[in-house]
C-alpha cells in the first residue's frame, strides 16, 4: 500500500477580547499535534504493547456499495490479534457514509472526507484507527490503500472491486484482507517508520517496505500489479523479519 506521512497546519483561532487578546487553541484530535494527528509510525509501541492502551477500537466508514466483506473484518481482527499485545478486547464497529460524488480522491479529500465523519479516538485505555472504504481510486495509479497518519488508513474500495473477482483474479475478500492488512502493517512500524529494524530488510528503493517477495510488506502487494500473483495464492503473511521487528517493539 501506498505509505503516505501526511502533515496539517496548525491554525489559531483568536478573539478579541474586552480588556485584552484571548487565543482558543485547536483541540482537534485529527490535528499534527493531536494524539490521531501524527506520522505513520509514531503510535507503533501505543498500538503494539499493553503499557499505554490495552485494547483497540476499529472504526470503519464505506460509502455506498463499498462495504468490506465479513471476512475481511474477520481477517482484520485476526491480523491485529495475532501481532499486538493487549490485555484488554479488540473491537470493529462500521457504518456507511455518503459517497463523496468523485471518481479520484485525493489525499486532500482523503483527510477531509476523515475529519467530517471520524468519531473514535484514543480515550483512556483505548487506541482507536479508523478506515475508510472509498467509492473511487486514488489519484496515484494503481494503488489500493494508503496509510496516511498514525491511526489513519484508506482504502480505495472501487480499485479493489475493478480488480477482483473475475475470471483469473482474487476473490474481493481475499484482495481486501491483503490490502488492508498490510496498510495496517504500516501504522504497526513497518517497514522502518517506528518499528526499528532488528535486521536489515527494508526495499530502499521502493519506500518503507520489506524486500522479501514473499511478505505481506512487499511493496507491490499495495498495486494493482500483484493482482495476478494472488489469484492462485493465500493471503501472503509477515516474514520473520517483519515479525521480529514487532515483536521488538512491544507486540506478539
Amino acid at each position: 500500500m501506498k505509505h503516505i506521512i501526511y502533515y496539517k497546519n496548525l491554525i489559531a483561532i483568536c478573539a478579541l477580547l474586552v480588556v485584552g487578546f484571548g487565543c482558543k487553541q485547536d483541540k482537534n484530535p485529527l490535528a499534527p499535534e493531536g494524539p490521531n494527528g501524527r506520522s505513520v509510525g509514531s503510535s507503533a509501541r501505543e498500538l503494539l504493547s499493553d503499557a499505554v492502551f490495552n485494547s483497540i477500537i476499529v472504526e470503519i466508514h464505506y460509502m455506498p456499495g463499498m462495504k468490506p466483506a465479513d471476512g475481511t473484518v474477520s481477517s482484520l481482527k485476526d491480523f491485529i490479534a495475532n501481532h499486538v499485545n493487549k490485555s484488554g478486547t479488540i473491537n470493529v464497529v462500521s457504518s456507511q457514509i455518503p459517497s463523496g460524488g468523485k471518481s479520484v480522491y485525493s489525499i486532500g479529500d482523503v483527510n477531509n472526507i476523515e475529519k467530517n465523519y471520524r468519531t473514535r479516538f484514543n480515550e483512556g485505555n483505548t487506541v482507536a484507527v479508523h478506515f475508510l472504504f472509498l467509492d473511487g481510486a486514488y489519484e496515484e495509479r494503481n494503488v489500493l490503500g494508503i496509510a496516511y497518519k498514525n491511526t489513519s488508513l484508506c482504502i480505495f474500495e472501487r480499485t479493489i472491486q475493478d480488480n477482483s473477482g473475475g475470471l483469473l483474479q482474487p476473490s474481493v475478500a481475499k484482495l481486501e484482507t491483503t490490502v488492508v492488512n498490510h496498510e495496517f502493517g504500516h501504522i504497526l512500524g513497518l517497514v522502518d517508520v517506528g518499528s526499528p529494524m532488528q535486521t536489515a530488510h527494508k526495499d530502499t528503493q521502493h519506500g518503507n517496505h520489506c524486500n522479501n517477495s514473499g511478505c505481506l510488506m512487499y511493496y507491490q502487494v499495495e498495486t494493482t500489479d500483484f493482482v495476478a500473483n494472488l489469484a492462485n495464492s493465500p493471503v501472503p503473511s509477515l516474514d520473520m523479519n517483519c515479525r521480529g521487528d514487532l515483536r521488538a517493539n512491544g507486540g506478539r
